[in-house]
C-alpha cells in the first residue's frame, strides 16, 4: 500500500521532528550513495541542524571539505555553469508555459476555421462571421485552394494556375466540385477535418 502523502510543513512536535530528521537524513546519504556508486560521480554532503553541535557530512567531513574546495577552486564560470536559482527557473517554466499555451491557442484557432469552412461549404450561412473570422476563413480558403490545384497538377500534371481574387464564388463552387471528386482520406488530408 503506497504511503499517504506527508503535508510539508514545520513539526511542531520536538520529539517527532528530531526523529523525522534523522530517519529522512539517513534516506538522503543512502540515495547519495547509490548515485555515486550508480552513475560514477563525485558527491557529497553537509548538513547542519539545530540540536547538533558537529554538522552530519557524507562521505566524511575531511572528503566533503576537499570536494567543495575543489569546486570552489574552478573558475566562476565552470563553477555557475547549468546552476539554477529558484527564480530563474521559475521564469525559465513561466516562458515554456506562455510558448505552449500560444502554440496552443493557435492550434484551437486553426481548427476553428477548419470547421467554419467545413460548415459553410455544408451550406451554414457566413453573413454573421466577424471581420476577423471571415478575413482567416479567406486565407483558409485560399491556402487550401492552392494545396488542391498543386495537388490535381501532380496528379494530372496538368499546369493550372490559381483562380483570380476576384472570382471567389467560382472558387466556392470549383472547390465544392473538386472535394466531390476527392476521397474521403485525401479530403482529410487537404483539409484536416474528417467528412462524413
Amino acid at each position: 500500500m503506497p504511503r499517504k502523502k506527508v503535508k510539508l510543513a514545520w513539526i511542531t512536535n520536538d520529539a517527532i521532528r528530531r526523529a523525522t530528521l534523522k530517519s529522512r537524513r539517513r534516506g538522503m546519504i543512502k540515495k547519495l550513495q547509490e548515485l555515486s556508486i550508480l552513475c560514477d560521480v563525485k558527491a557529497c554532503m553537509v548538513m547542519y541542524a539545530p540540536q547538533e553541535h558537529e554538522p552530519v557530512a557524507w562521505p566524511s567531513l575531511p572528503d566533503a571539505e576537499r570536494m567543495m574546495g575543489r569546486f570552489m577552486s574552478l573558475p566562476e564560470i565552470e563553477r555557475k555553469w547549468k546552476m539554477v536559482n529558484q527564480e530563474v527557473f521559475i521564469r525559465k517554466r513561466i516562458a515554456n508555459l506562455q510558448d505552449q499555451l500560444r502554440r496552443q491557442e493557435r492550434e484551437n484557432r486553426d481548427a476553428e476555421i477548419a470547421m467554419m469552412l467545413v460548415e459553410g461549404l455544408r451550406g451554414r450561412s457566413l453573413h454573421d462571421l466577424s471581420i476577423e473570422d471571415a478575413s482567416a476563413l479567406s486565407w483558409t480558403v485560399d491556402t487550401k485552394l492552392r494545396a488542391i490545384y498543386e495537388k490535381r497538377e501532380k496528379l494530372w500534371r496538368i499546369p493550372v494556375a490559381p483562380p483570380p481574387q476576384q472570382e471567389r464564388m467560382m472558387q466556392q463552387t470549383a472547390m465544392e466540385r473538386t472535394i466531390s471528386m476527392m476521397s474521403p482520406e485525401e479530403a482529410r488530408h487537404v483539409f484536416g477535418v474528417q467528412f462524413p
